[in-house]
């Protein structure tokens, strides 16, 4: 008889087994789901530790956009940063207005754009070609003015006005840098260590920045053309454009998309990000609000990133940081 009353009771603990197998796996489960919430978070929350100890800076915003119909070789910001000149290779040259992308003034060099630049007091626009040729216009009317030769039959990748408008820098594939008088006169001829595809002139004529085919930038004193100071990009990837910022950072765009904003006392890297196009020509406003990307996709894209709030957070942390040590 006790045996009888006893089978009710092991047939209910029989059957409720799996239920409460179920019940703590299913526990076990939601225990796992928090545990993977809770250590993404975790793992979030320390890349943001770490981007701070980096002193990295917040994304830039892209403000606009807009196509200019074909491929950007080059392009300059005028001097009031209202107008972008931009650089083709069916020799064009267009002027837009940088507040809403529309076309203001379109002029043909008669040859392939390599670079572009504008005199410092934004009167002129100067273009480098692929046959060596310097040749400057009118900004406002696109009307020829002057035009001569470098001497050298590798093309003209970077060119940049001194900031004394007496002297038209011109940086070559072969390493050649050449100087000269607004009368053609050649002031400086000097020998850079590297295949020149990018060149720009700190705004206080102290330096010369270089990029070329391996990811390397270089500075270089203007007073007597020595080394300064330079760092390469850990992917190697090909620099194609750059421009000082403030005279405390260089501003170096990739031909993988890639622009980096690094120190310019010691190449330390403070930003990067991906344009999402392979980047041929780079700007950047002389007040550092904002950089202009120039792309050799076929709609011949142009962009606008704001980039002000990012060196002010780094401004702000660097004097944390000084104000702590």
């Amino acid at each position: 008889m006790k045996m009888r009353n006893a089978y009710p009771l092991l047939i209910a603990i029989l059957l409720a087994t799996p239920l409460m197998r179920a019940m703590e796996m299913e526990e076990n489960a939601m225990e796992i789901e928090q545990l993977d919430a809770t250590k993404l978070l975790l793992a979030e929350l320390q890349v943001q530790i770490i981007s701070c100890l980096k002193n990295e800076l917040p994304p830039p915003e892209i403000v606009t956009k807009w196509y200019s119909g074909s491929p950007v070789n080059a392009l300059s910001y005028d001097p009031d940063g209202e107008h972008i000149a931009t650089g083709h290779c069916n020799g064009k040259v267009r002027i837009y207005s940088v507040k809403n992308g529309e076309l203001k003034k379109t002029w043909n060099t008669g040859s392939p754009v390599w670079a572009l630049a504008h005199s410092y007091n934004g009167e002129y626009v100067a273009t480098g070609h692929y046959n060596g040729q310097v040749q400057t216009f009118l900004a406002k009317k696109g009307n020829f003015r002057t035009t001569w030769n470098t001497g050298l039959t590798l093309g003209v990748d970077g060119l940049h006005p001194t900031p004394d408008r007496a002297y038209i820098a011109t940086g070559h594939s072969g390493g050649c840098v050449r100087i000269r008088a607004s009368d053609n006169r050649l002031n400086e001829n000097w020998k850079a260590p590297v295949a020149i595809l990018a060149l720009n002139h700190s705004s206080n004529g102290k330096y010369i920045a270089m990029g070329d085919f391996e990811g390397l930038v270089q500075i270089y004193s203007t007073k007597n053309s020595n080394l300064i100071g330079g760092w390469k990009s850990k992917s190697m990837e090909t620099v194609t454009a750059l421009h000082f910022i403030l005279d405390e950072y260089i501003v170096a765009g990739y031909f993988n998309g890639d622009v980096q904003i690094s120190l310019l006392e010691d190449g330390e890297l403070k930003k990067k990000w991906n344009t999402g196009l392979a980047v041929c020509a780079l700007h950047s406003t002389r007040d550092g609000e904002y950089i202009a990307t120039g792309h050799n996709d076929e709609h011949g894209s142009v962009k606008i990133w704001h980039i002000l709030p990012a060196l002010a957070a780094h401004k702000k942390l660097k004097k944390s940081k000084d104000g702590n040590a």
